[in-house]
């Protein structure tokens, strides 16, 4: 039963999230066709410090609110669910506006520091958004501990396509770095009160009760303060790099590897799509003392995000350069070395993924932070050593290295607290499938490649033939399983194919 829910929730938001990934993915795209490399690059800068410190100060907190909402609902506490989300919303507004100001006011001290003028005015802007950007995060945890992932997910797409009109908008009346910012600032205030208006009218409830609110935000603190340490990893491997890419090296790096990054990107779609369904759940199974369910699910959650995210790994090592230079212009195919380095990274942190969502669900918020910390220390010291001389492939380098080291801390833990491992032999079919799909992909791409003059066209039929044979060979070798079969059953039903036949899935 478990497992059918995480598939049905799984597709569901698998969709969503590639609609949402695939309109953020162009959002970037749109800026780089239309401004220089370097105005891209400051944006990029402003948009890194931005997602930095708003993830130091109140991811955490958000995370820590989803989660206990989701626990509270579990024990059908409606009172206590209430209080903590008043409470959670009321603490991270405050911290919001109260960084905010900061940043503001250091702004144009820190675009000196860097030698970067224009960065200053980008960083007011952001720091204007900093209070919307964090109730919009605080709806969407809500949501997603209610279980209205569908919700959650039409705020991101109502988020990415009110960017994408306004950064249009901003081009289109000439607006170049400063206005591309406020048209992001802009965006994020209409989308955060949409979001916060659709999750008290579908969900949450909180004004219809005039009763005061039980004291929560000690406890929200005492869980997320080691939580939010923990997270460091996570941000600092995302967005450090950028800001210290931008210290050592010129602008104009900063925009191609801005648009590297979001590129490999891409292979995380599995991953957050595991995380908002699985967590939720795998705490109310917590709450409800079904440990075996919660271990079995681990396993599972593993296996998908990697038979997903294989094939979108091997069209990045095999075409880098075709990718980036369609996508984005030439002057970004420079980038694809540092995108075939982060991408195998980006794999080495989906195997790790669900080993942390075990570890946030039983509350071992002080040993993620110990992990982090670790992660954090290893992951300055190689940015620093590494991009001053290696420039774009130093950065993605150090992020390769950090993968590695959070992936040994996080497995080692689970196996040494619950005798479990994620690995099953499934995974070695799936690997032998993606192989076979390689070779025969590279091989096409050989005798089709001369004929077909367009890049775009190529990548299309580069990746049908990579799927044909993915699939087939994923059939032919038993890479799928019983659960995954319910997940090809689920996709059929959601696009009204009409009823199976059970007998080609078994």
């Amino acid at each position: 039963k478990a497992a059918k829910l995480l598939a049905r929730g799984m597709i569901i938001f698998m969709i969503a999230m590639a609609t949402t990934k695939g309109l953020g993915y162009l959002y970037k795209v749109i800026i780089t066709r239309w401004v220089a490399t370097a105005e891209f690059g400051l944006f990029s800068l402003g948009l890194a410090f931005f997602t930095l410190i708003s993830g130091v100060v109140v991811t955490g907190i958000n995370l820590t609110l989803g989660k206990q909402v989701a626990f509270y609902r579990g024990e059908k506490n409606n009172e206590q669910s209430r209080s903590i989300i008043i409470n959670g919303i009321s603490l991270i507004l405050g911290l919001s506006i109260i960084i905010g100001a900061i940043l503001f006011l250091s702004a144009n001290t820190i675009a000196a520091y860097m030698s970067k003028p224009g960065l200053g005015v980008v960083l007011k802007i952001f720091a204007i958004a900093f209070p919307f950007y964090n109730l919009f995060l605080s709806a969407q945890k809500i949501l997603e501990g209610f279980q209205r992932i569908d919700l959650s997910v039409w705020g991101n797409i109502i988020l990415t396509i009110t960017k994408t009109i306004f950064v249009i908008i901003a081009i289109a009346v000439g607006g170049r770095t400063s206005g591309i910012t406020f048209s992001f600032a802009a965006a994020t205030a209409v989308s955060a009160f949409m979001l916060f208006f659709i999750c008290e009218k579908a969900a949450a409830h909180i004004f219809s009760s005039a009763k005061r609110p039980i004291n929560k935000i000690r406890e929200l603190c005492t869980l997320s303060w080691p939580l939010t340490i923990a997270l460091m990893a996570h941000i600092i491997m995302t967005w450090g790099d950028t800001i210290v890419l931008g210290f050592f090296r010129t602008i104009e790096e900063v925009g191609i590897y801005n648009i590297v990054l979001p590129t490999a990107n891409l292979l995380t779609l599995p991953i957050i799509t595991a995380e908002t369904v699985f967590l939720p759940l795998v705490t109310q199974m917590i709450a409800r003392q079904e440990q075996g369910e919660v271990m079995k699910l681990y396993k599972i959650a593993t296996r998908w995000i990697f038979l997903i995210i294989l094939p979108m790994f091997i069209m990045l090592m095999l075409f880098p350069a075709k990718i980036l230079g369609t996508i984005a212009g030439d002057e970004f195919s420079v980038g694809s070395v540092a995108l075939m380095i982060i991408a195998t990274a980006m794999v080495i942190l989906s195997l790790a993924a669900p080993a942390n969502m075990i570890l946030l669900s039983i509350n071992k918020t002080k040993l993620m932070m110990k992990n982090s910390i670790i992660a954090v220390l290893i992951s300055i010291l190689l940015n620093i050593l590494l991009i001053p001389k290696l420039g774009l492939t130093g950065a993605a380098m150090a992020f390769l290295a950090v993968s590695i080291v959070i992936l040994l801390l996080r497995t080692g833990e689970i196996i040494l607290a619950t005798k479990s491992h994620p690995l099953s032999l499934k995974m070695m079919n799936i690997i032998l499938a993606g192989v076979i799909a390689a070779i025969a992909t590279y091989s096409g791409d050989r005798i089709l490649g001369p004929h077909i003059h367009y890049g775009l066209i190529s990548l299309i039929s580069n990746a049908m033939i990579l799927l044909v044979f993915y699939g087939g060979m994923l059939y032919l070798v038993g890479g799928l399983g019983e659960e995954e079969k319910e997940v090809i059953r689920a996709i059929k039903r959601k696009a009204g194919l009409g009823k199976i036949n059970e007998q080609t899935l078994e």
